[in-house]
Order: structure tokens, then C-alpha cells, then sequence
């Protein structure tokens, strides 16, 4: 059975629109994120003005990405933010800066690997937390 030529036309149309939709309602989600990737930026270069150039825009742009849920990706409670932002930057020391996934990689407990390299993170949070 085949389509009246109408019928066929107001299906593709339709099928255009709902894909048009669709694609709106992604760019609008992603337009979102990325607005949000940039205010996390500014929140990690406020609180942590002398990181590594580079370094809040590698640390927004992985804890705000869309794969996962990741901590900047949730809402924004009180106080919510400034923890968010302390967690991402403290997460991206301990896999940029240390040897811990090495440590995870020889078979190390994931607490005991994140005992091993805690100095070397709050060193690293302690000099990054300095005005330049």
C-alpha cells in the first residue's frame, strides 16, 4: 500500500519539524552547558587565582561535562558552588599532579592511594589559593 503523495508530504514535514525541535532543544542544552561551563570557570580562577594558565578551563570544562553527572552538571545549592569548585580542582590535582593513578594502576586501594598523594594536593591547593 503506498501513501497518497499528501499524506507522505505532511509526513515529512512533520518528521522536519520534530527534527528541527530536536535540534533546538539540544542546542538550547548545550548553549546551557556552556554558559555554565564558563561561569565554573570564573568561580575556579576567583578562588584559586594563581592555578597553572589553563588549568580552570581543563577543571570547568571535564566537571561540567554532559556525559556524566558530574559536579558542575548539578543545580547550585547555597553554598553548593564554592564546594562544587573546591572538589573539581582538588579531583584534577590528584589525577594531574600526583602519582595516584599510577598508584590505582599497581593495584592500590583507592583510600590508601588518596592518603599517599593528600600532601601533595593540599600543597598544590595551598599555592593555587594565593593572589598572584
Amino acid at each position: 500500500m503506498t501513501r497518497a503523495p499528501r499524506a507522505v508530504g505532511v509526513a515529512l514535514r512533520n518528521r522536519v519539524v520534530s527534527r528541527s525541535k530536536k535540534g533546538r532543544d539540544r542546542h538550547r542544552a548545550t548553549r546551557g552547558i556552556e554558559l555554565g561551563r564558563v561561569a565554573f570557570e570564573r568561580w575556579v580562577i576567583e578562588r584559586f587565582p594563581s592555578a597553572p594558565e589553563g588549568e580552570a578551563k581543563r577543571i570547568a570544562s571535564y566537571a561540567c561535562s554532559r556525559e556524566d553527572a558530574r559536579v558542575g552538571s548539578l543545580s547550585e545549592g547555597e553554598g553548593y558552588i564554592e564546594h562544587a569548585v573546591e572538589v573539581a580542582v582538588i579531583a584534577h590535582i590528584r589525577h594531574r599532579y600526583t602519582e595516584y593513578e599510577a598508584l590505582l594502576e599497581q593495584g592500590c586501594d583507592r583510600d590508601d592511594a588518596r592518603n599517599r598523594v593528600r600532601e601533595i594536593v593540599i600543597a598544590k591547593l595551598v599555592a593555587w589559593s594565593k593572589g598572584r
